[in-house]
């Protein structure tokens, strides 16, 4: 007697913090028939033909990363096409380049479907599955970072991921109370004439608002899109640079960091940073993440059932939640750009509290509960008027 059909759920790109979760939803919605197997590696496994059962016993709803291993392969369908057969069904687990693939894999005429992740959140799909984990993580770390910048009347600077989107630091500025972001679209900035004119408005802001009788106490927190591109700035030397597997320099937040401090030392402001950057990926998911992620996986067997290949969960605005519904592969895969979305301003350096919560507030307020009131990050020590 045949076996079952596999579905094969292949952990593509940089990992996030709800795959386990996945894997045990789509075990749950799909194993009375078919047989989830899994690629070793990722897209590797795939064209190797290297596969592993999933034994859910093993799962962890709440631990991050992939159970069976990741790359940044981008593949050889000719070769993925002759280890899966006819009836299997390649669920691809990834962000905007590997979700084209996916779509070339469909073409091909393999039977694939997408589970949108990134912790980016920068694809169309509108909600992408560990992007709330990772907005937590930062925005939660920006909040702490009050207690060393108001104690010692300090910068303080948390440089993030964000190659080339600010789809991360955007909320995290905001729901972590930053008093400005430094962005990684919007292009080149200047700390003379761009940078440290908010920062000295924050500091006139936060110095009268905040300190004892006698001594004001200025101070401002910083978020940091890693990709941010300051004149002052230098590249770093040679010697420090590394590229990733598509060629590209690897991004160093902690050289942006660096060289942040150095720039505000010189404007004469006391200043510190702490840089966060696979804290985003490794931590355990957040209750929204994981029910996202229960929610694609619950398309994705409807997709399966009714044979919608070619096709990637998308989320959309119901009521006080999303919903979620699909949308083709390659158009999910399309990565969105914020620097036109209204979500920041590019000119004050600050999110557009108004339009984020309006568009996403139903997505950050489960895991941060709301845009903190910065007097709650400072000790009530500090607030003028007690």
């Amino acid at each position: 007697m045949a076996g079952k059909p596999r579905v094969i759920p292949v952990t593509a790109g940089g990992h996030i913090t709800s795959f386990e979760a996945a894997m045990l939803a789509l075990h749950r919605d799909l194993s009375d028939d078919y047989d989830l197997e899994a690629p070793i590696g990722g897209v590797r496994g795939l064209e190797d033909g290297d596969f592993e059962p999933i034994d859910v016993s093993l799962l962890n709803i709440d631990r991050a990363g992939a159970p069976f291993g990741a790359d940044r392969n981008v593949g050889d369908i000719e070769k993925i096409a002759n280890n899966v057969d006819s009836d299997d069904i390649i669920v691809m687990m990834g962000g905007d380049n590997h979700l084209k693939v996916g779509k070339e894999m469909s073409d091909a005429g393999l039977n694939v479907v997408g589970y949108p992740k990134t912790m980016d959140g920068d694809t169309s799909a509108f909600i992408t599955c560990g992007w709330d984990s990772a907005v937590t993580n930062y925005a939660q770390a920006i909040r702490f970072h009050h207690t060393t910048a108001a104690t010692y009347s300090r910068l303080f600077f948390v440089p993030m991921f964000g190659r080339d989107r600010d789809g991360v630091m955007i909320p995290a500025a905001a729901y972590g109370g930053a008093d400005i972001g430094i962005p990684c679209e919007g292009g080149k900035l200047s700390w003379q004439e761009q940078i440290l004119p908010m920062i000295q408005g924050a500091y006139d802001r936060n110095g009268e608002r905040y300190g004892y009788e006698a001594v004001n106490n200025p101070f401002a927190v910083i978020a940091v899109a890693e990709g941010a591109v300051v004149e002052e700035i230098p590249e770093p030397p040679e010697h420090l640079q590394s590229r990733d597997s598509h060629g590209e320099i690897k991004l160093q937040p902690e050289w942006v960091a660096m060289n942040l401090v150095h720039l505000a030392k010189q404007s004469g402001l006391a200043a510190a940073q702490q840089t966060y950057t696979y804290s985003g990926r490794d931590t355990p998911p957040t209750n929204t993440d994981i029910l996202l992620s229960q929610m694609a996986c619950l398309e994705i067997a409807d997709m399966i059932r009714e044979g919608d290949y070619g096709q990637c969960v998308t989320f959309e605005p119901q009521g006080t939640f999303y919903r979620a519904s699909r949308g083709d592969l390659a158009e999910v895969g399309q990565k969105r750009t914020f620097v036109d979305s209204g979500l920041f301003d590019y000119e004050a350096l600050v999110p557009n509290i108004d339009a984020l919560e309006a568009t996403y507030g139903n997505l950050f307020r489960g895991s941060l509960g709301g845009i903190p009131n910065k007097d709650d990050l400072v000790s009530r020590t500090m607030l003028r008027g007690r």
